[in-house]
């Protein structure tokens, strides 16, 4: 259910994909592999079938990465980001594992997509977290407004929606730009490796260090256009240093990264 101002009020539980089994048991990684492969199958084919009509995401012009994404029904964008969520789903977890949980997160995703990271991201929040997620494709946030969000102990997350590109000065759902170092957590997965340049991400730095708080963490994906590297040294020079970094897999360039502020 969805109020006028765009803040998705929650019943129930969240429409998310089933949590993998634990990793440690050999059921648990026979599940993932299998979960991996019908989504690999279902982005190949979702891929196919978009080029076939001359549609692809896969760029740096984010004017052209809008349409792409707008394009899409809601059962490709599933498919297509099919990969990406089943990355979410043990990534996230892992990279939230290290940051402070004495009280609850102010949380903004960025590329939240129809919400499946902000699903994740507040499920191993702490206890009455609350979420502003960001996406420029207006399908896709409408989608994330009819879901449902729950914090870990199985109750409502507040969570808000704002449609605008992730390099500008991020705003709430009334117009206003997001106070000075309110936000303990800035997320991105899936979309700053692949879609964005260095002078969009010195953008997205300089807006991250003015809204983080001194004990925050920024959490930003790597990429096959933005690599590990190229990530940690940009964030520097918008004031981070490197915290932590999670790869999704042995000798993959993709992967996340945690930043605190210098």
């Amino acid at each position: 259910m969805q109020s006028n101002s765009g803040e998705a009020t929650t019943h129930g539980h969240p429409r998310a994909l089933p949590e993998a089994q634990s990793p440690q048991t050999a059921s648990g990684k026979m599940q993932g592999v299998l979960q991996f492969l019908d989504a690999a199958l279902h982005n190949w084919r979702a891929i196919r079938l978009l080029r076939e009509r001359q549609v692809s995401h896969r760029s740096t012009d984010l004017a052209s990465v809008e349409r792409a994404y707008s394009s899409m029904s809601a059962r490709e964008f599933r498919a297509v980001n099919g990969l990406q969520a089943w990355a979410n789903r043990r990534a996230i977890p892992r990279i939230l594992a290290h940051v402070p949980s004495l009280r609850p997160w102010t949380c903004v995703d960025l590329g939240c997509g129809s919400g499946d990271s902000t699903r994740v991201l507040l499920r191993h929040a702490p206890p009455g977290s609350s979420c502003i997620g960001y996406d420029v494709c207006g399908d896709r946030i409408a989608e994330a407004r009819a879901h449902d969000y729950l914090g870990p102990n199985g109750r409502p997350a507040r969570v808000r929606f704002v449609r605008q590109a992730i390099d500008e000065p991020l705003r709430n759902v009334e117009g206003f730009r997001v106070p000075e170092h309110s936000v303990d957590v800035v997320h991105s997965s899936g979309v700053v490796g692949h879609h964005l340049r260095v002078e969009e991400l010195r953008r997205l730095g300089d807006e991250a260090r003015r809204i983080i708080r001194p004990s925050g963490t920024v959490v930003l994906d790597a990429g096959p256009r933005l690599r590990i590297a190229t990530l940690v040294e940009t964030m520097r020079r918008c004031g981070f240093r490197r915290e932590r970094v999670l790869r999704y897999c042995w000798g993959n360039p993709r992967g996340l990264v945690a930043f605190r502020p210098i």
